[in-house]
């Protein structure tokens, strides 16, 4: 009986997973096959590839993001998470996280902006499955003509939808550049 419970429980896991893996590709790739349709329009830096540091990943992730007409921004990304020796109070086995958000920018200065959105993470860690949701709140700089530099400070205020529910704060920074 206790097989059958574990086998479904990783059965439930991974269907779980599929769903997230969908979700974060079609909100990925939709803006931008709507985007390539329309013509005649000047390319600008709106594609960005960058590392973030402490933010909704985790310890770190590499982040694609699209940005839509300069206001808006999609974005997601991947951490893999080696397994851990944590010294005498044991291990963690290896895992993933997986950010997707969206964010709005508001124009505060020439290559400035205030970027205001909401986040969630899948994360897979030492045999457990969890999900986060949270907002963004941060501030960016980036002239999307001109520059190919992203940089980005941002807290992150979250819950975590565990086997209870928890409220925390992070924060993180991310760099990286535009195409």
């Amino acid at each position: 009986m206790v097989g059958i419970i574990e086998i479904k429980s990783k059965k439930l896991e991974y269907e779980e997973f599929k769903l997230f893996s969908v979700l974060v590709l079609l909100l990925i790739f939709t803006p931008t096959i709507c985007l390539s349709q329309e013509e005649g329009k000047s390319q600008d830096h709106s594609n960005h590839i960058y590392l973030e540091l402490l933010g909704s990943g985790g310890l770190y992730s590499i982040n694609y993001e699209k940005v839509i007409k300069n206001k808006f921004t999609i974005r997601g990304g991947l951490s893999l998470v080696p397994r851990l020796d944590l010294g005498g109070v044991g291990t963690i086995e290896p895992g993933f996280t997986i950010p997707v958000s969206g964010s709005s920018l508001v124009h505060v200065s020439q290559s400035s902006y205030l970027e205001i959105g909401i986040s969630t993470t899948y994360f897979y860690l030492d045999k457990t499955s969890f999900t986060t949701l949270g907002s963004i709140i941060g501030f960016r700089d980036q002239e999307f003509s001109k520059s190919n530099t992203v940089i980005r400070v941002f807290i992150l205020p979250q819950f975590s939808f565990e086997t209870n529910i928890s409220f925390f704060v992070s924060g993180g920074i991310s760099f990286g550049f535009s195409k």
